[in-house]
């Protein structure tokens, strides 16, 4: 399912939707994404918009994905 889907009736043409798959690219950042996951979550601690056990539930999380990619066990889903 994309961003659009429900905006849309038509499918995105073949090409365009080549031109605008990422997946490549975030691949190679996932583990920097993480990384940036848990720093803003932290920020948002600290801002009062997360609780402590909001905030410990979300870096358990993120460290967990983190540990499937250093052990290339993360399954990209490709399927939208």
């Amino acid at each position: 399912m994309t961003l659009w889907s429900g905006r849309f009736t038509g499918t995105l043409h073949p090409s365009a939707w080549t031109l605008n798959t990422s997946l490549p690219f975030d691949q190679r950042l996932a583990f920097q994404d993480v990384r940036g996951s848990a720093a803003w979550a932290g920020a948002l601690q600290i801002a009062g918009v997360l609780t402590h056990q909001e905030h410990e539930q979300i870096a358990s999380g993120l460290s967990s994905i983190a540990k499937e990619f250093t052990e290339n066990k993360f399954i990209f889903n490709c399927n939208y």
